[in-house]
């Protein structure tokens, strides 16, 4: 059998805007607020089931270092472990299958038979995940927020404000728009 890459993800746990803030600030901030924040419910993490040089299935996530819920184990254990784990159940959580066109192994390469279980346990092909969080909660704003909680780093308060005022229905130019309108009265021009 020969081996190709395949990527399989839960949809996302829906999170707010408000939730996004909170999430970047954590991860982009001190140490200390990172620790503060580490047992938040919008502090949900991508939880990775796969295949390293070892025999065997891992589970894993990262904050601050790699976090090791399974070694060793079975596609199915490891699988079962992640989708129980609090990481991948909180705000932003998600589990994440990856089988590698590396795989020597047998046990590593993806069957039919797993990717019916996979579906069976709410994972879906890695594009199709992503087109329902953008179809069901995830709009435009969501990709603005590091670089909002940037601006206010570097020029002072108000890009973050103008981003959570902002709707749905409105664009990125109109975001940029009240940005720059924000740095403008920050600066009293």
């Amino acid at each position: 059998m020969t081996a190709r890459a395949e990527t399989w993800k839960t949809p996302t746990v829906p999170y707010t805007l408000i939730d996004a803030v909170n999430r970047a600030a954590a991860a982009t901030g001190s140490p200390r607020y990172a620790m503060a924040a580490s047992g938040a419910d919008y502090n949900g993490h991508r939880v990775d089931v796969d295949t390293g040089i070892r025999r065997g299935w891992r589970a894993h996530y990262t904050w601050a270092g790699l976090r090791w819920l399974e070694r060793g184990a079975t596609f199915e254990r490891a699988l079962e472990t992640a989708l129980r784990s609090r990481e991948a159940l909180a705000k932003g959580g998600q589990v994440r299958v990856r089988f590698s066109e590396y795989a020597k192994d047998d046990d590593h390469l993806p069957t039919d038979e797993r990717r019916a279980l996979l579906r069976d346990r709410g994972l879906l092909p890695e594009d199709e995940a992503d087109a329902a969080d953008a179809a069901e909660w995830r709009d435009w704003r969501y990709a603005e927020v590091h670089g909002a909680l940037d601006w206010d780093r570097r020029f002072g308060g108000g890009t973050v404000a103008a981003l959570l005022a902002m709707e749905p229905s409105q664009t990125r130019a109109d975001f940029v728009a009240a940005r720059d309108e924000a740095l403008s009265a920050r600066r009293g021009r």
